[in-house]
């Protein structure tokens, strides 16, 4: 029963919704394959300024990965929050 507690808070937690926002980067920063943190692969690098796309999120040990579409780049997932964050218009 404390399993499905902590499972039902821990999904809870992972469900923002970022539906319209577009993301500028603020820093550079490291854009992973997976949200698996024991098997981080960085699949590229944001620069300051990208613009990238949230999608879902998802809390993976004590991190909170948000999954990012940043064309011409690709797709991964973020761990890092240095993110100007705009409504889309």
């Amino acid at each position: 029963m404390k399993r499905l507690a902590i499972a039902a808070v821990m999904a809870l937690l992972g469900c923002e919704n970022h539906t319209g926002e577009v993301w500028h980067a603020q820093r550079e920063m490291p854009v992973y394959e997976s949200p698996d943190g024991d098997a981080q692969k960085e699949i590229f690098r944001l620069a300051p300024d990208d613009i990238c796309y949230p999608g879902k999120v998802v809390t993976e040990k004590v991190f909170q990965y948000t999954q990012v579409h940043c064309p011409p780049k690709g797709d991964g997932w973020v761990a890092d929050p240095y993110f100007h964050k705009e409504q889309g218009k």
